[in-house]
C-alpha cells in the first residue's frame, strides 16, 4: 500500500484520528472481491470514535493491523467489512490493560 492509498483510508475514516504510514500488506483477490491484511504505523493526532464514544487525540505512536474485505459488483464496490485490531490499539494508547 502507497502513502497516497494510506491517506485515502485515512479520509474515509477507516482509521480517524491517525496518521499512518503503512509497514507491511498482504492482500487476495478474485473477480468478486480483495481481502486485505494490514499493519500500519500510526500517530493519533486527532479524536477517534472507539465503542461509541470519541477519544481526544494522545499524540501516541501505535502499530495497528486489520483485514479490510471488499466485495465488487459491476465494477464497484458493494459491500466493504473492517476488521481492525481495536483491543490492540487501545493497549497500545493506554485505555486497555496490556493482555
Amino acid at each position: 500500500m502507497s502513502k497516497e492509498e494510506a491517506e485515502r483510508l485515512d479520509d474515509q475514516g477507516i482509521m480517524p484520528g491517525t496518521t499512518t504510514i503503512p509497514t507491511r500488506s498482504c492482500a487476495c483477490s478474485r473477480t468478486d472481491a480483495v481481502a486485505a491484511e494490514i499493519e500500519f504505523t500510526g500517530t493519533n493526532t486527532g479524536p477517534m470514535l472507539m465503542a461509541g464514544k470519541e477519544i481526544p487525540p494522545t499524540n501516541e505512536t501505535v502499530t495497528g493491523r486489520g483485514i479490510y474485505i471488499a466485495r465488487v459488483r459491476g465494477g464497484e464496490i458493494a459491500e466493504f467489512n473492517s476488521y481492525p485490531d481495536v483491543a490492540g490499539m487501545m493497549m497500545q494508547l493506554g485505555f486497555m490493560p496490556n493482555m
